[in-house]
């Protein structure tokens, strides 16, 4: 069995959005013959680890099929020293074939009791929002403009490893050629690991997504009806993008609502995120219908506590649907009760606003607070 150890370059780990130290976890990627532990054979495993302020690389390559044991045992021991295990879409394949495979080779292992962080299962929900092809590793890292010298596929890989150990076994094959099958098998593997310190990245995104704003300014109407806000973020996105146009609602949402209508933009850390606005009267419901009467004359309800002061020919006993006042003005679209009180266009819609008054536009974590809510709809 052959070891390999170098020194990687130092990396963003991301690990504060992520939730893993550095200290405590471990990279890692597996190749094999097949997707079977019972009928493939596992010859060679990648781990990526912090060494006395370090990053390394260590690859274990089995050199025959007796080797098999040997590496698995020093990977499972070497996890063994760590709290998390990092990888990608390594719960749908490696995790199992490993717990398998160690399972069969009566090895004792605690991969079913540390914490596992899929990169692959955390960041595919960014596919659709980046329009990604497909989520593959080697899709994510043409993305973000890293471009790796191994040109192989898994397919490959299975059939050099064949041609490698015949290579070995066959006394008239030239040294160079084993060689040569050699470095080609572990530049695959090494090129994966070293792609996975490339995606980290990406949690850049899932930061804007979950609305981690550091700042934020309002810049006003554009063309009397559109909002204006201009935003800084926490960590500064990679590769640039726009969205803009319709976005389908959530069931909750009318098909009338803010969604279907906004620009966003974002390069670097910096972002402008553009929205409807609506100008005209709007109505606030009161939920406790029955302790208000509705004017009929005034297109209002006012609480029983005043209607006394009204002729009862006057007044009627409020609905749900015309317990309300009339305001007119500007007005914000808000996904979720952010700004009290709330407006509607009508009792049965379900979009909400908020009159945009000098107490909104002078009120920068509370525009903080609005923008990262808007965030987190239009970008799940």
């Amino acid at each position: 069995m052959i070891i390999i150890t170098e020194n990687i370059d130092h990396f963003a780990t991301y690990h504060e959005f992520l939730g893993y130290s550095p200290k405590s976890s471990l990279f890692f990627d597996i190749e094999t013959t097949g997707f079977s532990p019972q009928s493939s054979f596992l010859f060679l495993i990648g781990m990526l680890y912090q060494e006395n302020d370090c990053w390394k690389l260590t690859q274990l390559l089995a050199e025959e099929p007796e080797d098999e044991c040997l590496l698995l045992r020093i990977f499972l021991e070497t996890a063994d020293r760590y709290e998390t295990l990092i990888h990608f879409n390594g719960s749908t394949f490696d995790l199992p074939y490993l717990i398998k495979k160690a399972q069969i080779l009566h090895l004792p292992h605690s991969l079913e009791h540390l914490r596992s962080l899929d990169l692959y299962r955390i960041f595919r929900p960014l596919g659709k929002l980046l329009s990604l092809e497909n989520m593959k590793q080697q899709t994510l890292e043409t993305f973000l403009g890293w471009k790796r010298t191994d040109q192989l596929t898994g397919k490959d890989m299975i059939c050099l490893f064949r041609q490698y150990t015949d290579s070995r076994r066959n006394s008239d094959n030239p040294r160079s050629d084993s060689a040569r099958l050699q470095t080609l098998l572990l530049l695959h593997n090494h090129d994966d690991m070293l792609g996975m310190t490339k995606l980290t990245c990406m949690a850049a995104y899932l930061a804007l997504r979950d609305g981690n704003i550091s700042s934020v300014t309002f810049c006003g109407f554009r063309e009397t009806i559109r909002l204006c806000l201009t935003f800084t973020l926490s960590t500064a996105v990679p590769i640039p993008f726009s969205l803009s146009g319709q976005k389908s609602a959530p069931d909750r949402l009318s098909a009338t609502s803010f969604y279907s209508d906004y620009a966003l933009t974002v390069e670097g850390a910096h972002g402008t995120l553009s929205l409807p606005v609506y100008q005209g009267t709007l109505f606030h419901f009161f939920s406790d219908y029955k302790n208000y009467y509705y004017l009929p004359y005034e297109d209002q309800a006012i609480h029983k506590s005043v209607a006394s002061f009204v002729d009862k020919t006057c007044r009627i006993p409020a609905k749900a649907s015309n317990c309300y006042i009339k305001k007119s003005g500007t007005f914000l679209p808000q996904p979720e009760e952010i700004v009290s009180p709330i407006f509607k266009r009508s009792y049965e819609e379900n979009q909400l606003y908020f009159i945009c008054n000098e107490s909104f536009i002078e009120h920068t974590p509370l525009q903080k607070t609005y923008l990262s809510a808007v965030l987190r709809i239009l970008l799940a």
